[in-house]
């Protein structure tokens, strides 16, 4: 049976914020500051001064699991009522724990249009006995200005019935007035999604190679030796 997905909560059209605090600690600091609860940062861009910061990580996380690693972010610093308008342009995860150790915001202007990497989202339900629906690409390539930006790019698989069918950018969801999706003449008609047919592995007997001219020994021809063996162990030894 194929895999099912639910539809996903629709999207906050707020604006996304994330309150952030000037950081002074840096190599080995910065490892004490995530042993307190807090993820370091920089903010670099449009020509201006890199900025070390820190953001608490429930806010990190929360932002993460709501909203993912696309879509403007503005920034509001500490003891200042200015907001920074920024895209995600690197997160560092913990290899073992899977936790954002370091943000990377790159500045963006709002009036100038930017190019960033949009997740595909599938939404909705198949149900295709013997089939397995594959998701040929997980992001797409988008320009748009930064406030068009979206979460996700959808694609709804409720129409697929039977093995060999496919989904293309056609049928994916998206404003394409204010959207540009940056793909070729050649792959805009290729397929994102495809429905692919469960095929059950086929476990091959392994038949022992024999050589050529190799003949191998009979129980009878290994008694005999044997018997041989025996018969010179049991001779008395020549004084």
């Amino acid at each position: 049976m194929s895999k099912i997905y639910s539809l996903p909560p629709m999207s906050n059209t707020q604006k996304s914020l994330l309150h952030v605090f000037d950081r002074i600690e840096i190599g080995k600091n910065a490892s004490k500051l995530r042993k307190m609860g807090q993820t370091v940062g920089n903010v670099f861009g449009e020509e201006e001064k890199s900025i070390a910061i820190k953001l608490n990580k429930s806010d990190v996380q929360r932002h993460l699991k709501n909203e993912g690693e696309s879509g403007l972010i503005y920034l509001s610093f500490d003891e200042s009522d200015k907001e920074i308008p920024v895209l995600i342009d690197e997160i560092q995860y913990d290899p073992i724990t899977s936790e954002p150790l370091h943000l990377a915001f790159k500045r963006v202007n709002l009036k100038e249009k930017v190019q960033a990497e949009v997740p595909l989202e599938l939404v909705g339900e198949a149900s295709i006995v013997g089939a397995n629906i594959f998701l040929v690409k997980d992001m797409l390539e988008v320009e748009a200005l930064p406030a068009d930006l979206p979460d996700t790019i959808t694609l709804n698989i409720s129409g697929l019935t039977e093995i060999g069918q496919s989904l293309s950018l056609a049928d994916a969801v998206y404003d394409r007035a204010t959207i540009k999706v940056l793909l070729t003449k050649e792959e805009i008609d290729e397929p994102l999604v495809i429905v692919q047919e469960v095929k059950e592995e086929v476990v091959e007997e392994v038949v022992p190679e024999v050589v050529e001219g190799e003949v191998a020994p009979t129980e009878g021809a290994a008694t005999e030796v044997g018997n041989e063996t025996a018969k010179k162990t049991d001779e008395p030894e020549a004084k």
